[in-house]
């Protein structure tokens, strides 16, 4: 999600709406570009919130640090004009895919 999520927010998406209940991992820092060692153990969707906010102020970006569900992304998919699946999670995808469906 980092490189999709940067190239929206730099070029003017209003929202952005960002899902993950996972913290920051040592792992992460090699592909995963918003992160830092400062970071390890932070909440990813809060950290990418600050680094995108960051890299442009003038949109609003929403946090969600808890687990997709079929329930928060019906509502979530009801809400967004586009939905990326960035995930790493066969569950999740299908989930995913079956609100936007």
């Amino acid at each position: 999600g980092c490189p999709a999520s940067q190239y929206l927010a730099s070029s003017g998406v209003g929202q952005i709406t960002l899902v993950d209940h996972d913290t920051v991992s040592l792992s992460n820092l090699q592909r995963q570009t918003f992160y830092s060692s400062d970071d390890i153990g932070l909440s990813k969707a809060r950290q990418a919130g600050h680094y995108l906010s960051r890299l442009n102020p003038d949109i609003r970006i929403t946090a969600i640090e808890e687990k997709a569900y079929e329930e928060n992304l019906d509502a979530l998919a009801e809400q967004a004009d586009l939905v990326l699946d960035c995930t790493d999670n066969r569950e999740t995808r299908y989930l995913i895919n079956q609100s936007c469906y």
